[in-house]
């Protein structure tokens, strides 16, 4: 298992930073996002989203809608983009 975390500022009004702890789980084969201070997290299974693009804006919308609880929507689709690329692409 690897862990990285990530910052990422949000906020519409003032920005403020929040750590994306990413662990990947290979015996699972998916990813574990994490977000303290949102007190938010989720799993993305690797074969989530791998398919059509149906699929992958299914995947795009589940975490996006998910965000939108402790933050605004503009903030939630760019965190929602940020964190698909870090798990897609396993960005350092």
């Amino acid at each position: 298992m690897s862990l990285k975390v990530k910052k990422v500022m949000l906020g519409q009004v003032a920005q403020h930073p929040y750590n994306v702890y990413i662990q990947r789980v290979n015996e699972e084969k998916a990813d574990i996002v994490s977000i303290p201070l949102l007190e938010w997290s989720t799993i993305i299974p690797d074969d989530e989203g791998s398919g059509s693009l149906q699929e992958i804006e299914a995947l795009h919308e589940r975490i996006r809608i998910s965000l939108e609880r402790p933050l605004f929507f503009r903030d939630a689709d760019m965190l929602t983009e940020k964190i698909l690329r870090w798990v897609t692409h396993h960005d350092d």
